[in-house]
């Protein structure tokens, strides 16, 4: 069974190399979201096994909602990512 994987990313150009890049190395992209409440909605509609989330998503968090799929009891693993410098991050990277 394949890892079924939903992009989480405010800057389409990069969720585009993102699935070509998962879908070549056998994972299956389920769907993609640009923000946060787009992404509980697709989390509840596609039950993905993980989520590949931005931290930076314009107007929401990565962290917090990484914190928000955990508390709703769904199942997704989430990793998040940046392409920002991660000294950017750095308090929200240690609370988190």
């Amino acid at each position: 069974m394949r890892l079924r994987c939903l992009i989480v990313d405010d800057h389409p150009p990069f969720s585009e190399a993102a699935g070509e890049l998962l879908t070549d190395q056998g994972v299956a992209v389920v769907g993609t979201a640009t923000s946060a409440d787009e992404a509980i909605q697709r989390v509840q509609e596609l039950r993905p096994d993980v989520a590949l989330v931005d931290i930076d998503l314009g107007e929401d968090n990565g962290f917090d909602l990484a914190r928000r799929l955990a508390g709703d009891g769904s199942a997704v693993r989430v990793i998040l990512i940046s392409t920002h410098d991660e000294r950017e991050f750095t308090k929200l990277i240690e609370s988190s």
